[in-house]
């Protein structure tokens, strides 16, 4: 579901993501919206899809550091 200001720009909707925890709450955020049929199905799962691939992002990411000062520490 986009809105359009009068200028017909879409509005920008902003959310942090930058922690699972994060994540967590946008998805909780986008099934409820689903459930209650405020959005459509077919583009909350396409929401949900692009949740998880940043929240394996943020995984990859947190493990990469990991092993790089596990490594540094031989």
């Amino acid at each position: 579901m986009s809105e359009y200001t009068p200028t017909g720009k879409p509005s920008r909707y902003r959310a942090k993501l930058d922690t699972l925890s994060d994540i967590k709450r946008e998805m909780s955020k986008v099934y409820r919206e689903s459930r209650s049929g405020l959005s459509d199905v077919q583009d909350s799962t396409k929401q949900i899809w692009m949740l998880q691939a940043i929240g394996k992002l943020i995984v990859d990411s947190e493990l990469e550091e990991r092993i790089a000062k596990l490594e540094n520490n031989l």
